[in-house]
């Protein structure tokens, strides 16, 4: 859900905190409802009206929410995993190892893409991030 369209989403953003602000905010008429799909995106849209008729962004995706849990989950077995998630909007896997040494990326399935990146909390610790459909 997005509610950027509300007329009080900057007096939120800015920590005002009041029963005014907190109704304004659960205003189905200020709620865009964001929904990835891996199909057809216009039949999703035209499910999905008769059941939500303000603001609607419907979009696609690579991957499903069972594909992107499946991929996580794989990969926690791998050398010096930290931990990670994946997310619905990123629609990516994120892992965090101690350290890869080549061998988390030359796994080599199809179609995952790794990317690294130096934590900054762990100068020996690697951030990755993957993405894609997995096998």
């Amino acid at each position: 859900m997005d509610q950027s369209i509300n007329p009080r989403w900057q007096a939120f953003l800015d920590g005002e905190v009041s029963l005014e602000i907190e109704q304004a905010m659960n205003d189905p008429a200020f709620t865009i409802v964001n929904v990835g799909v891996t199909g057809d995106v216009a039949a999703a849209e035209a499910e999905l009206r008769p059941v939500w008729g303000g603001p609607l962004c419907v979009y696609r995706v690579a991957n499903t929410e069972a594909e992107l849990r499946r991929a996580a989950e794989d990969l926690r077995d791998l050398p010096g995993f930290l931990g990670g998630g994946y997310g619905s909007v990123s629609n990516t896997v994120e892992q965090s190892v101690i350290y890869d040494d080549g061998s988390i990326r030359a796994l080599g399935r199809p179609g995952v893409r790794a990317r690294g990146g130096r934590d900054q909390l762990r100068p020996d610790a690697r951030r990755l991030r993957v993405s894609g459909r997995t096998p």
